[in-house]
């Protein structure tokens, strides 16, 4: 649980990444049981959430005065790549100091091909696929260098107007709700997630119904049928989910 959220905030549009830029008197009064939900910090607060780095890659600048530095940032509450721009490091020195943080992508670790076109230049990109939440906080300039970003995006469409993908998502839910709301119902007994992805489904938000309803299923560690598996597999490609919503769920399912 403490590696990623891959699911939003329950009756958003979108999933939306719960920070501590949000309202926190607003989501407490509504929704008590996210206080025992891993919260994930999307752009704001990571600097100064506890994280370790991990280095991945290290680049020079043409005349050597810079260095281009790629991480894996884990934090407490979600994994980030992460780029800086920073000063040679000094004699025994693990890094040098940081001129200016580039950008934090959210949600994993991604493969990252970057490079410096020349003194004022950086080309970053990924043969991965990000959600446009995941690329929030990418500069596109740091300390006088221009950054250029070569990224696909995933599909974000929320709605499906299939109705054997509908039937799929309710069926799913029926499965798994008495064990998601007796999960999150023990701490506190007016909270009803299932009836909240529920509404989510009728409001035609299914992206944002089906990764609730993995991240719940994940949470709750509600076991699954190989058929409910399929099927939240063939969802997961359907609404073109990042392949962590799923992985989470696959040892929850019965042998």
């Amino acid at each position: 649980m403490n590696e990623t959220r891959p699911f939003g905030f329950l009756g958003k549009a979108r999933p939306h990444f719960i920070n501590s830029c949000d309202n926190p008197e607003s989501m407490v009064s509504k929704f008590i049981f996210l206080a025992v939900i891993l919260l994930p910090i999307s752009g704001c607060a990571h600097w100064s959430d506890p994280c370790d780095d991990k280095l991945l890659q290290r680049i020079p600048s043409p005349d050597g005065s810079l260095v281009l530095s790629i991480y894996e940032r884990k934090c407490r509450s979600m994994i980030y790549t992460t780029a800086a721009l920073e000063k040679p490091a000094g004699f025994l020195a693990k890094r040098g100091e940081v001129v200016c943080y580039v950008m934090a992508w959210s949600g994993g670790r991604y493969a990252v091909n970057a490079g410096w076109k020349d003194g004022n230049n950086i080309s970053i990109g990924t043969p991965d696929r990000l959600e446009k939440m995941d690329f929030y906080d990418s500069k596109e300039s740091c300390a006088g260098i221009k950054i250029s970003y070569h990224v696909q995006f995933r599909n974000e469409e929320q709605t499906t107007e299939d109705p054997e993908a509908i039937a799929k998502l309710r069926k799913a839910l029926s499965e798994v709700a008495p064990c998601i709301n007796k999960f999150y119902q023990a701490a506190y007994a007016g909270n009803d997630p299932a009836g909240e992805v529920s509404k989510l489904i009728e409001k035609g938000e299914h992206r944002s119904a089906l990764e609730n309803l993995l991240g719940y299923t994940h949470d709750a560690s509600c076991p699954i049928t190989p058929e409910t598996y399929q099927s939240l597999k063939e969802l997961s490609e359907t609404f073109d989910l990042k392949p962590g919503y799923l992985e989470r769920v696959k040892p929850l399912v019965k042998q």
